[in-house]
């Protein structure tokens, strides 16, 4: 039997339910695998009974920011501690192969010289920060040219076919069920600042709204029963607009962070999906049911 270490981004809850969706079909296949990752993603793991490594964490965000304060050592120290335990983690497996959404993991492969496959959306394009832009072209360049195959899941069209190869939708399988009543699913990210703003306005157009860490919510297996339940859902991070495609919930994002507005961006065009502009209510209005 195969062995592959799956590897998640811990910076946002997305990566850890978009790898083990990975991992839920490599095992389907008969594959071992095996989780690593740490980060907020370790709770939805947890709450799916799956075990996984936690190596150090990072805030590589506060890097890319420019929030350079008294942190900033540790935010230059975090990601090469990261990557030695990663190292040490690919070595006591002796893992085949390693897939992978994070940079640390793709390094840590690229230095124990294992075959590695990329997972990411994160084109050149995507982050409207030139900054990030070039970094993630730097990046991408670096791993493109050493990876078995770079994985590009999206809903739009891949920047750059020769080299990067299109995949649909990624979200774990599930065995919940929603519970409560409710017409729009509000799935705030960790920095957004406008949540409750956009549920007082929802709530004050007549819908009624659930928001997912709220004072009713408690950690869930996935968040799909609730997307597929919902009749729309406002949210900024990329993940659950993918989870949304495959419950065909339309879906508004609101974007934070520079790489989230670069997809908000994108999604322009494309059924059953839209950015923000403000006006929520005529938004959710003209909404279609993606295809």
């Amino acid at each position: 039997m195969s062995s592959v270490g799956v590897i998640y981004n811990c910076e946002g809850s997305g990566h850890a339910m978009r790898m083990l969706s990975i991992a839920q079909r490599l095992e389907g296949r008969e594959v071992d695998c095996k989780l690593a990752g740490g980060g907020p993603g370790q709770k939805f793991l947890e709450a799916n009974n799956v075990s996984s490594y936690t190596p150090e964490t990072t805030d590589m965000r506060s890097l890319v920011d420019g929030r350079l304060t008294q942190n900033s050592i540790s935010t230059l120290k975090d990601p090469l501690d990261r990557v030695k335990h990663l190292m040490s983690w690919i070595e006591e497996n002796d893992f085949d192969c390693i897939i992978s959404d994070d940079p640390c993991g793709l390094l840590a492969a690229r230095a124990k010289k294992i075959d590695f496959y990329v997972v990411s959306h994160v084109s050149k394009d995507i982050p409207v920060s030139r900054i990030e832009s070039i970094a993630t072209f730097l990046l991408n360049a670096a791993f493109i040219k050493e990876a078995e195959e770079f994985f590009y899941p999206s809903l739009w069209q891949c920047p750059d076919s020769d080299r990067l190869t299109k995949v649909g939708p990624l979200a774990p399988e599930y065995k919940c069920e929603a519970e409560g009543e409710f017409e729009i699913l509000v799935v705030p990210s960790a920095i957004s600042d406008n949540t409750e703003t956009i549920c007082k306005t929802l709530q004050e157009d007549g819908y009624t709204v659930k928001k997912v860490g709220g004072e009713d919510w408690s950690p869930k297996p996935s968040l799909r029963p609730y997307i597929r339940k919902a009749s729309t859902v406002v949210c900024s991070g990329y993940s659950t607009v993918m989870e949304a495609s495959v419950e065909r919930t339309p879906c508004i994002l609101n974007p934070v962070i520079s790489e989230q507005k670069g997809v908000s961006k994108k999604l322009e065009g494309i059924r059953g999906f839209r950015g923000y502009s403000g006006s929520l209510s005529r938004e959710i209005s003209e909404l279609q049911t993606p295809r």
